[in-house]
């Protein structure tokens, strides 16, 4: 009883690595392809329209700082070649802690993310 149960197992086992067998092939490369690096693009988020993204990243900084939404002061768009676009946002907590981050969108008006800047008021 024992051997055929182990018959039973040793086949049920070999079946299911036989059909589960997986078959990989290498790429060639395309010749004609661009080696420029890859825009930076961030998925899964819907395009900001141009006029809302100051409020937009007033609002990310402020939550992100834990600052009410009237102490962030946004500067003004700045759009790169490249169509990506940064804001520069001030927090004031009140309390003597003043901090610039920038906000980050990419060409396609995606936003990106919130990076402290290097310049802490």
């Amino acid at each position: 009883m024992k051997t055929s149960i182990a018959l039973v197992l040793a086949a049920l086992t070999a079946a299911g690595c036989s059909t589960t067998k997986e078959t990989t092939t290498a790429s060639t490369p395309d010749p004609s392809a661009s080696f420029d690096a890859p825009r930076v693009t961030a998925a899964g988020t819907s395009p900001i329209n141009p006029s809302m993204q100051t409020e937009f990243c007033q609002d990310q900084v402020a939550d992100m700082y834990g600052a009410k939404r009237q102490n962030a002061t946004t500067g003004e768009r700045v759009v790169a070649a490249d169509g990506g676009t940064t804001i520069d946002v001030t927090v004031d907590k009140g309390n003597g802690s003043v901090k610039t981050f920038k906000c980050r969108l990419d060409a396609d008006n995606r936003y990106i993310d919130v990076v402290a800047s290097d310049a802490t008021l």
